[in-house]
């Protein structure tokens, strides 16, 4: 019995040192609430949540899907929260965003972050009134914990730029900060033109 229990504690303190480091996860539908795979704001709800359960700072989908064991698994990355801080944002101040409008929600939250001293913002997509309007849940990066790149459109997936093609925007990025060796990417949903680069992306990329 005494056997048992230090295994489990070893157990424990072995899955709970993860959260230490930002690190990719292949998370089970049913762990997410069985949440719809077209469900963008509803995935980055429940993977905020499933990060907070296993003591994490933050939960990032990356859109991409598969199957494992007969189960249906949603990629998630886990960022820990010596990186992260998390904020209840009023939305007069993020624009008035359009609550439902995923691109800008992003958007928003990247700009309110950069002009108060933050390296990144992402929307946990949490909001509520508690009698002085509309606040949004928000997780800001420190300094040094994102790094952040302007990414030519050559170098990425070609990104249907619309709200429709929000969750492959975000796989592109995902896969091209595998392919440059990065844990994981999220995307600003900024993009610009310019003579020498022509269009470019900007990206966040996760500290290990």
């Amino acid at each position: 019995m005494k056997k048992s229990i230090l295994l489990f504690l070893l157990f424990l303190l072995s899955y709970y040192s993860k959260a230490q480091e930002t690190t990719w996860r292949d998370v089970p539908a049913n762990e997410l609430n069985g949440v719809a795979i077209n469900d963008l704001q509803g995935r980055m709800r429940e993977s905020m949540a499933y990060a907070t359960r296993y003591g994490f700072g933050a939960g990032v989908p990356t859109f991409e899907n598969g199957t494992q064991n007969g189960q249906i698994v949603y990629g998630t990355v886990l960022i820990p929260k010596k990186y992260v801080e998390f904020k209840d944002i009023p939305q007069s101040e993020l624009g008035n965003v359009d609550l439902n409008n995923f691109q800008e929600r992003v958007r928003q939250s990247m700009t309110w972050a950069a002009n108060h001293g933050y390296a990144a913002g992402i929307p946990t997509f949490y909001h509520a009134d508690h009698g002085r309007g509309i606040v949004c849940g928000t997780i800001l990066f420190k300094p040094e914990s994102v790094t952040f790149r302007d990414v030519q459109q050559s170098r990425m997936e070609m990104i249907n730029r619309n709200e429709a093609g929000t969750a492959g925007w975000v796989r592109s990025v995902v896969r091209y900060a595998a392919k440059i060796g990065q844990v994981g990417a999220f995307p600003t949903f900024h993009q610009a033109t310019y003579s020498d680069k022509g269009l470019v992306y900007g990206v966040v990329f996760f500290k290990k």
